[in-house]
């Protein structure tokens, strides 16, 4: 799977928290429950406090992944790909790449 990866602007927001709600709402449903102001409000911190980076297939983009540098590597903090993407062989591209 071909694919590309350019860092995160402020204007990705939108797209971060879309793919959250698409990627992830049943599974913090299940376990919190599903609260939008609340989920807002933690989305746009976590996207303000850490460095992600957009994943781009065909011009168009397919997901989000957040590596950390650390004094013993490289750690993998974060992979979201768009439900319609899923299943294609993206994730596990992007994977292997970072390792």
């Amino acid at each position: 799977m071909r694919y590309q990866l350019r860092p995160a602007t402020d204007e990705d927001y939108h797209f971060f928290y879309h793919l959250q709600v698409a990627a992830m709402k049943e599974y913090v449903t299940q376990t919190y429950g599903w609260d939008d102001a609340v989920q807002e409000r933690y989305l746009r911190r976590k996207f303000a406090e850490r460095e992600h980076q957009i994943i781009v297939v065909d011009g168009r983009d397919a997901g989000v992944l957040e590596v950390k540098k650390t004094k013993d590597g490289v750690q993998l903090v974060n992979i979201q790909i768009m439900p319609e993407r899923q299943r294609q062989g993206l994730g596990t591209a992007v994977i292997r790449d970072v390792l």
